[in-house]
């Protein structure tokens, strides 16, 4: 019985290195956050509504951190969008096994790119914030605490 639950096991190991090894083949990590950052082309702004245009100004000053040939270039997601996004980011990152596979995930800088993308946190609506802040704040947890280990 115990060589059956070892051979599970293994087996178990076996599909979450394959699946990690996809994940990491696809680049799935760095085109989640690529299209967490994605930002509107052009303002979709009423004409009398200047709090949508104030907001479209303060956002065009980050579009220097977002790379141009983006696959998501123009694209703006919806707040739940965005933060089912920090949900499988963290989930990917958190569910990580091996300190190497880790380490990979975190060396090629994504992770800054999505932490400096996030802030200042004055970029975001109210309602947004209410929606991404708490999966953010749970991968940065998350995070330092597998970090800590």
């Amino acid at each position: 019985a115990e060589e059956q639950n070892d051979e599970e096991d293994d087996d178990e190991l076996e599909v979450s290195e394959a699946v990690f090894a996809y994940f990491c083949e696809k680049n799935v990590l760095p085109l989640l956050i690529d299209s967490f950052l994605s930002r509107p082309l052009s303002p979709l702004t009423l004409e009398d509504d200047n709090d949508d245009e104030e907001w479209w100004n303060k956002d065009k000053k980050n579009d220097s951190l977002l790379d141009s040939s983006s696959l998501f270039s123009g694209v703006s997601w919806a707040a739940s969008v965005k933060s089912q996004i920090l949900q499988t980011i963290a989930m990917l990152l958190l569910n990580t096994s091996s300190p190497l596979s880790l380490a990979y995930l975190l060396s090629n800088n994504y992770m800054n790119e999505l932490i400096m993308g996030m802030l200042p946190l004055s970029q975001w609506r109210e309602e947004a914030l209410d929606e991404m802040l708490p999966p953010f704040v749970t991968l940065l947890r998350g995070l330092v605490m597998k970090l800590r280990g």
